[in-house]
């Protein structure tokens, strides 16, 4: 924004401020001019810098393109899922089902039923397992 548009939106804001404390229809017209002139001079700086932005396409294209990108209204959403079974689907509900079941998968606890003791480890000759001692030594030595 240019200073210019700026200090007209401090004037629009006082004259508001101005016209709800005293009701004043001549102070509301005013309100209303600025607030059409400011829409003017906005619309004219957005014209400006869009026409920079075209004439100096080819020294930074990615400005340019990054203006573009900023204006798209279309979001990229979460495309068509398939399920267990193989099926593909674009229903919302379905496709919140879906994701769902993956998440729950993925973040559960498991039990500890069937987790080995970490504390112990497999001995060749007895066939058991045994403690493990790591020192940093150890772990610097098969780093390198």
């Amino acid at each position: 924004m240019t200073k210019e548009i700026v200090r007209q939106a401090m004037k629009k804001k006082r004259l508001y401020r101005n016209y709800r404390a005293t009701k004043d229809p001549i102070t509301y017209n005013r309100y209303k001019d600025i607030e059409s002139h400011i829409k003017i001079l906005i619309r004219d700086s957005v014209q400006c810098f869009e026409q920079k932005l075209s004439n100096n396409i080819k020294e930074d294209s990615k400005s340019f393109y990054k203006y573009v990108r900023s204006k798209q209204q279309v979001k990229d959403g979460i495309g068509p899922l398939k399920n267990e079974n193989g099926e593909v689907s674009a229903d919302s509900n379905i496709m919140a089902k879906v994701l769902n079941e993956c998440f729950a998968s993925t973040f559960t606890r498991e039990s500890s039923y069937g987790i080995v003791n970490s504390n112990i480890i497999y001995d060749n000759e007895n066939k058991l397992l045994c403690d493990v001692n790591i020192t940093p030594e150890i772990v610097i030595k098969h780093i390198r």
